[in-house]
């Protein structure tokens, strides 16, 4: 991971997901945010569940090769570290667990890494979030631009 010089920030697996999924219902606002952050300076943290998170994504989706070479483009690209699940991310997670029962452990990653790295914001589409930690941001789902209209006689696939 590279050193972060500024304030990171975090984003969990569905606003990431949402970033790449233009017909997705958050996209719109996850985008918007997102690239607001980075072109601000701010370094983009992720989680080491949130890459397992969307690469299964891209490999489960159609032209799994393209969608696999975009989100490690943009890896590569613009995101300043992948932060590991070591022990210290482990017990923070499971205090948060143990905290909210209903919490999942992906979630609790993404919480207890913002808080290992001193991160100023998470971009999450998870309503309850900010009640467990004032630095989330939940994304807004929008209008999207609906498809382009397939001509009569034509199916799509």
């Amino acid at each position: 991971m590279r050193p972060v010089t500024s304030a990171p920030f975090v984003v969990d697996s569905e606003t990431l997901l949402a970033f790449f999924d233009p017909i997705d219902t958050w996209h719109p606002d996850a985008s918007r945010q997102m690239l607001s952050m980075l072109e601000e300076g701010r370094p983009l943290v992720l989680p080491a569940n949130v890459i397992c998170d969307v690469m299964t994504g891209a490999y489960m989706a159609r032209g799994e090769e393209e969608m696999q070479r975009k989100v490690e483009g943009f890896i590569q690209e613009l995101v300043a570290g992948v932060y590991p699940i070591d022990e210290k991310i482990a017990q923070s997670a499971a205090w948060l667990r143990a905290q909210y029962i209903d919490l999942p452990f992906s979630e609790a990653v993404v919480l207890s890494t913002a808080k290992a790295i001193s991160a100023d914001f998470i971009l999450t589409c998870q309503a309850h979030w900010p009640r467990m930690d004032s630095r989330a941001m939940v994304i807004r789902p929008g209008p999207i631009d609906p498809p382009p209209s397939v001509p009569t006689g034509i199916t799509a696939d």
